[in-house]
């Protein structure tokens, strides 16, 4: 991380100190002090503007050394670009502490999250293709009800020389019609809800 003011804390530092970053610069000033879990920590440095990270906006977080690491925190986040060097820096530190951990790369969680999203494409192609059964079966049986209710006027339609199959293509235009005007409201509907 790059300093714009004061400094960074040292590997060991005895004094309870912070860093803040660069969005708190216009809170809290060099030689402040902040209270912190019943502690006070005077700032000594204030970082120059540092990258989005997984978590959020480092830029808005305060930074204490790790030997004032309060145990009520369920995580600890490091950035490096050599995740070997990291594993094994974390694993020397938390053990010298004997603290119970697991570490989790970047890597790892994007697998993870990787693994997720496939898994929720299967089950929604799963679902996708049981709503496409289930409104065939809707559409069939609107279709056999449509026939058995018009039966008088197949008839007549047949007395006046209509084909069988002008009278199959007229069933086949209205359902056509019905799917599509169906699909086209579901699919503004669906656009409209996730708006």
């Amino acid at each position: 991380m790059e300093i714009g003011s004061g400094r960074l804390f040292y590997d060991f530092e005895d004094e309870h100190v912070v860093v803040v970053g660069k969005d708190l610069a216009n809170t809290f000033r060099l030689h402040d002090r902040i209270l912190y879990h019943n502690q006070w920590y005077t700032v000594i440095g204030i970082l120059d503007s540092v990258s989005e990270s997984f978590y959020g906006n480092d830029n808005t977080c305060l930074f204490i050394p790790y030997r004032f690491y309060d145990s009520s925190h369920t995580q600890l986040l490091m950035k490096s670009t050599d995740e070997v060097f990291t594993k094994q820096y974390l694993s020397y530190y938390l053990d010298m502490y004997a603290i119970e951990y697991e570490i989790f790369s970047q890597s790892q969680i994007k697998e993870a999250m990787k693994l997720l999203l496939e898994l929720m494409e299967k089950v929604l192609y799963i679902i996708g293709c049981v709503s496409f059964v289930v409104s065939m079966l809707g559409i069939g049986n609107v279709m056999l009800f449509s026939v058995e209710q018009r039966k008088s006027e197949i008839g007549i339609r047949k007395a006046m020389g209509a084909s069988d199959f002008s009278i199959f293509l007229q069933f086949l235009l209205e359902v056509c019609v019905m799917s599509v005007v169906g699909y086209v409201m579901g699919m503004v509907l669906s656009v409209l809800c996730i708006l």
